[in-house]
């Protein structure tokens, strides 16, 4: 074994290239390729034999290394990175195919730091040896990207009956692992394990804490008298309310980009005593009379309102200077979603709302805004039948022509407003970039290939083939225009 890697406990640390993921040779296999738009390019990709199942795929900020995580019905699960400027490849760590099955362990990969000179990574469950043996938690480990090894770096034992909902990874390399009903920040330098957040009150209005982009704050219900959304300062540990009424209940609250703003839906009381609310099985449906925007210190910015319309599928643009979201009817008269679809509109911070376009006649079940900006957006309307998209510009809606099926899966936006998307056609899934109306194919799989990774700069898709072997394809994307 190479002498730059060490062995640490059970995880497996080998220095040798791995066969089953050699660097991408052109075939007649090989998934449609067709040229790009400038503003999203085709970084690389890997080769991967049958039957493999790539998840959690992390693409360094430098856009020099990929690291995911496979898993085979009959072989270890391992965690890979992979050099994309020559296909080199290297296995970090691995768990044992039995511990898998008995439920016991599992390896989580998280992210690269801002620098990329560390790939951060935990093995959750009943450790299996070293100095954790037999104790239940998170071991964090770091591998250096320069040295070329691993270590441990921080630990956090998980209680008897809690289990770990949700990690957050912080761009310096520290992690937020949201456990019972609290969130522990593991420092990936020092190795402490703090408390930031105690006693979070179920998941009413939201199922986890939501995290800014830039992982200064979280955003989380509180239950004392009333359910109200709190704001908690990563660093410090300082939590404030925001600033609502007790008559009026805020849920679902969603970060703008910026990390600087907060929107959160708001229901004011009902006539029983309740708030006015569509109510699903597992909670509140994510539409509301009102939206409330707040900064990070809870204080409150605007309120949106549009007369005899609920608010529905909020959407922040990609500047953070707009939110969009959908005028609906919903009939509250039966239990269960019952919503009708109206229009579109969009607003600034401190303007009021903006009708951008009234939606087709269609029975629709659910929509979503997929980006938007001051002058056009897109709309997706999900029906019985099919998936619809939308171009929506100069107060029309464009339907644009895309493969029968459903859009599993898009992309961030790219300066020049394009962004990828993925459709199941129900025989194959292609991936497509699509800019304003137009729509280009860039590769295409069989109906099992998926999206691995899909946020930031960066999407990756892997695009299975007929005899079963896939290649994990990395694609950037250019959110800001370069300047000479």
């Amino acid at each position: 074994m190479n002498s730059r890697f060490r062995v640490l406990c059970a995880i497996s640390i080998l220095a040798v290239a791995v066969c089953a993921c050699a660097a991408s040779v052109p075939s007649a296999e090989e998934p449609i390729r067709k040229p790009l738009p400038p503003a999203i390019t085709r970084l690389g990709s890997i080769n991967l034999p049958p039957a493999i199942i790539a998840s959690n795929a992390t693409v360094s900020d430098s856009g020099r290394w990929l690291a995911f995580t496979t898993s085979h019905r009959e072989r270890d699960d391992e965690l890979i990175l992979v050099s994309l400027a020559d296909g080199e490849s290297q296995v970090i760590a691995s768990v044992e195919r039995r511990l898998l099955e008995a439920g016991t362990l599992v390896l989580r990969g998280l992210g690269f730091t801002a620098d990329s000179s560390r790939y951060i990574f935990a093995r959750q469950g009943t450790q299996p040896d070293g100095q954790y043996r037999s104790r239940r938690g998170v071991l964090l480990y770091a591998y250096d990207t320069n040295e070329q090894s691993v270590e441990e770096v921080a630990w956090l034992g998980v209680r008897s009956g809690n289990y770990v909902n949700q990690y957050y990874f912080l761009p310096e390399g520290d992690v937020l692992i949201y456990e019972g009903d609290s969130v522990w920040r593991l420092d990936a330098d020092s190795g402490s394990a703090a408390l930031v957040v105690r006693a979070l009150s179920g998941n009413f209005g939201s199922h986890n804490p939501v995290i800014s982009n830039s992982g200064s704050h979280l955003a989380y219900p509180r239950l004392s008298q009333h359910v109200r959304i709190h704001i908690t300062d990563v660093t410090s540990g300082e939590e404030i309310a925001i600033d609502s009424q007790d008559s009026v209940l805020c849920f679902y609250p969603s970060w703008s980009p910026s990390g600087e703003l907060l929107a959160c839906y708001s229901a004011p009381r009902a006539e029983d005593g309740g708030y006015s609310l569509i109510s699903m099985e597992d909670g509140a449906y994510p539409a509301a009379q009102w939206l409330d925007v707040f900064r990070t210190e809870g204080t409150s910015i605007t309120r949106y309102e549009v007369s005899g319309y609920w608010l529905a599928s909020k959407t922040w643009s990609r500047d953070s200077s707009l939110l969009a979201f959908f005028g609906v009817v919903p009939d509250l008269s039966e239990p269960g979603l019952c919503v009708t679809w109206k229009a579109l509109y969009y607003a600034g911070v401190h303007e009021n709302p903006t009708k951008m376009a009234d939606l087709p006649e269609l029975k629709a079940w659910h929509a979503s805004v997929v980006r938007v900006s001051s002058h056009d957006a897109h709309a997706l309307i999900y029906t019985a039948e099919r998936d619809r998209l939308y171009h929506v510009q100069d107060g029309l809606m464009h339907e644009i022509e895309i493969p029968y099926g459903r859009l599993v899966a898009s992309s961030e936006e790219a300066h020049d407003g394009s962004f990828i998307a993925c459709i199941d056609t129900g025989r194959s899934t292609d991936v497509v970039i699509i800019r304003g109306t137009s729509v280009q194919v860039v590769a295409s799989g069989t109906e099992d290939s998926c999206c691995v990774q899909n946020g930031g700069s960066y999407f990756v898709w892997q695009a299975r083939r007929l005899d079963d072997s896939s290649e994990l394809i990395v694609f950037r994307i250019e959110a800001e225009q370069d300047t000479p």
